[in-house]
């Protein structure tokens, strides 16, 4: 194909008027979009893609050479800020999946639109194609709010709302009921007082409870949580009436009713001082560093950032089996293939967002500060493949929007998932990613810009989103904001 006929694909889009009969029915519905596109030979799939903070709606259009005056409807547009993508392929849409390579691919555009006239968007395929996309949309964003301490103001009491304050929340976990939030709280800035410890908050009250262990003192010690100790807190996630706790090499599970009992499930005491844990090569096959946790059935799931792999622990066998679910122990790498051969690269997060376990998605962090960047990667054990869905190596601390690897993360450290879409705390700002085409955008917070402001959308600000909660049945997501020792709430319009 020449390169004038490459540049002659284009699509453009309208949204239909409507009589004042037919406006009333359309503000509960999504917008009509007509497509006219003018194919040129080869050109036999082409894939739009339009993305909010709350949906992705997506459609892929069956064309032959030099189709053109042919009206496309695509439904199910989503409204306020929206990631214009677009692909295009030489091969049929039924043979046309997420990782099919396009053979033209649209520079992202990304628009605020409005109720009023219809806006015209030029989506262009690298010179090689245009689309103009039309539509008349109403906004929607998330709102940020500070539900519990104050932002920049460390401490350790506990207290009601903003007169709480936090040493370092990390992680956290919402209560089965959705009533309550269980973070993990790092004090480990001041040599002279270290601490872990598990606090609650009342969602309806922002009552903060310290509720295990203690922000001035370290240890491994079991027992009711007013005595109980931890030696590093990683991350937790709820099972049943149980809070399972990564302790740096150990796993542990505290009871979420008073006095909050906690057991050590996995986790071998230091013979040298018992209120460490050996996690030595020889004694620990789970490492020290950050350790994320997601629980299937009786097995509990720990992506392993200090051997580069993801492990599976069966607690239906005593002692626990631990094996190998990805990953080449001790070698890092962003190459994807199969799961005996393929490389990870940092893992940091674990998301398991069907019923079933294949796939799930493992969140990564290379966190050198000369290159700090992030991926998503699909890992699917039924079919014997590790895949990068999102995000790619880059030289710098920047996090983008886009489709695929066309989008880029500075640092994500967590995410959760409502079956649907990937929601991840990158540093600066919370994304979500469409698990149907890989989209990733921005729903609050600005990627480039640290600092602590609640607002709308883009004019929140986060220092370290690096725990995230998500209330599946309202919609909002809680943060665990660690550089601005806060917890947020993220509340869908």
């Amino acid at each position: 194909m020449s390169m004038r006929s490459i540049a002659a694909l284009g699509a453009a889009a309208f949204a239909w008027a409507c009589s004042s009969s037919e406006q009333k029915t359309l503000q509960f519905t999504d917008a009509r979009v007509d497509a006219l596109f003018n194919a040129p030979a080869g050109v036999l799939c082409i894939q739009i893609v339009a993305s909010a903070p709350l949906r992705t709606a997506n459609k892929t259009f069956s064309v032959t050479p030099g189709q053109s005056s042919s009206a496309l409807s695509m439904n199910g547009i989503p409204t306020g800020s929206v990631m214009f993508s677009g692909r295009a392929f030489n091969q049929p849409c039924g043979f046309v999946d997420l990782i099919t390579p396009p053979d033209w691919v649209a520079d992202d555009l990304t628009v605020q639109v409005d109720p009023g006239p219809p806006i015209s968007v030029q989506l262009n395929f690298h010179a090689r194609a245009n689309a103009t996309v039309g539509a008349n949309f109403g906004g929607d964003a998330y709102t940020v709010t500070t539900i519990a301490g104050v932002g920049r103001v460390p401490g350790t009491t506990d207290g009601v709302g903003s007169l709480a304050r936090f040493a370092g929340p990390n992680n956290l976990a919402l209560s089965a009921d959705r009533t309550k939030l269980f973070v993990g709280d790092r004090n480990d800035e001041d040599a002279t007082s270290l601490g872990m410890a598990i606090r609650m908050v009342d969602l309806a009250t922002g009552a903060v409870t310290t509720i295990a262990g203690s922000l001035s003192e370290l240890g491994t010690a079991d027992g009711p949580g007013a005595t109980a100790r931890f030696s590093r807190l990683f991350s937790s996630v709820l099972s049943g009436s149980n809070l399972i706790i990564a302790d740096r090499c150990a796993i542990r599970a505290m009871s979420t009713t008073p006095p909050f009992i906690v057991t050590t499930l996995l986790g071998t005491r230091a013979s040298t001082d018992p209120n460490q844990w050996d996690c030595r090569p020889t004694v620990s096959r789970l490492g020290a560093q950050d350790l994320d946790l997601a629980v299937r059935g009786r097995d509990v799931y720990a992506a392993d950032s200090t051997h580069f792999v993801v492990w599976k622990i069966s607690f239906a066998s005593t002692p626990p089996v631990i094996s190998l679910v990805a990953g080449v122990p001790d070698f890092s790498g962003s190459d994807d293939g199969p799961i005996a051969t393929a490389h990870l690269l940092g893992p940091a997060g674990l998301v398991f967002p069907f019923v079933r376990d294949d796939p799930f998605y493992l969140i990564e962090s290379d966190s050198r500060i000369s290159n700090a960047y992030g991926l998503v990667r699909q890992i699917s054990p039924g079919f014997d493949d590790v895949i990068t869905v999102a995000g790619a190596p880059q030289a710098g601390f920047v996090s983008t929007d886009g489709l695929g690897t066309q989008a880029l993360f500075a640092q994500p450290r967590r995410a959760v998932s409502d079956g649907t879409s990937l929601f991840i705390g990158d540093n600066f700002s919370v994304r979500r990613m469409d698990l149907n085409t890989n989209a990733v955008v921005t729903i609050a917070g600005d990627m480039a810009t640290t600092g602590f402001a609640d607002g709308v959308g883009g004019a929140a600000r986060f220092t370290a989103a690096f725990g995230i909660a998500r209330d599946n049945l309202s919609g909002a997501i809680y943060v665990a904001d660690q550089g601005n020792f806060a917890i947020r709430k993220l509340t869908a319009p």
